[in-house]
């Protein structure tokens, strides 16, 4: 799949001028407050085709595509593979294009610099680089977060075991497995015995995906220590 592509082709499949792109993108950077909801229609059809490449990985042709692969591993199939991963682990409650689009707003809240002397194309390669960074990131965090749930649910991990396979109380349970955690922890820990996914355990703790990680790191640490 990996291949030489034509440079000669828009960064970002958009039904605007590169000209008028710039001026609303510009904008928006430069005020952190400002309203997106005309950039976010403007990147509409950008959404869609990433979307559609995700989905049927059939992107080989799309140079951001394939270097988002590259990213992901220097074997196309095992890039391929994770991609597909990471499309199942989320549709369960969200879809591709709901993350594509919170992807691309977190990262436009974040921008740092304005570059005010590049040209409306190179605007355009900024903001489609800035979008394939920020997919890849996203597959690399939430495929760890798969692989790490996966390791425990090992079914000779006994401290899952009574986890998964008991309807205990939490504070028996915790009794049980000799865990020194605070409340939040317990209420934590309850949320990920009882099968809740990470997108439900962020919308009910009212965390960030990526503060809920580091918080339920803590109780992993615990958990290593018996295994």
């Amino acid at each position: 799949m990996y291949k030489k592509l034509p440079t000669n082709v828009r960064s970002l499949q958009l039904n605007v001028t590169p000209e008028e792109f710039k001026k609303e993108w510009t904008a928006c950077i430069t005020d952190k407050t400002a309203d997106l909801t005309r950039l976010i229609a403007m990147m509409e059809p950008t959404f869609d085709h990433w979307e559609k490449m995700l989905t049927s990985g059939g992107g080989g042709s799309d140079i951001n595509f394939l270097t988002l692969c590259q990213l992901i591993s220097k074997d196309s199939d095992e890039a391929l593979n994770n991609i597909s991963l990471w499309v199942d682990s989320i549709t369960h409650e969200s879809s591709v294009k709901s993350e594509i689009l919170y992807i691309f707003l977190e990262r436009m809240r974040k921008f740092r610099y304005v570059p005010t002397l590049a040209n409306a194309e190179m605007i355009e390669y900024i903001v489609a680089r800035d979008l394939k960074l920020g997919i890849y990131h996203h597959i690399r965090y939430t495929l760890r977060l798969c692989k790490r749930d996966a390791f425990y649910r090992v079914v000779d991990a006994p401290g899952f075991q009574v986890a998964v396979q008991t309807e205990l109380p939490d504070f028996i349970l915790l009794a049980k497995m000799k865990i020194n955690l605070t409340k939040w922890q317990s209420y934590l820990f309850y949320l990920i015995s009882q099968g809740y996914t990470t997108v439900k355990r962020s919308a009910m703790t009212k965390t960030h995906r990526r503060n809920l990680y580091k918080e339920e790191q803590k109780i992993w640490d615990s958990l290593k220590q018996m295994l």
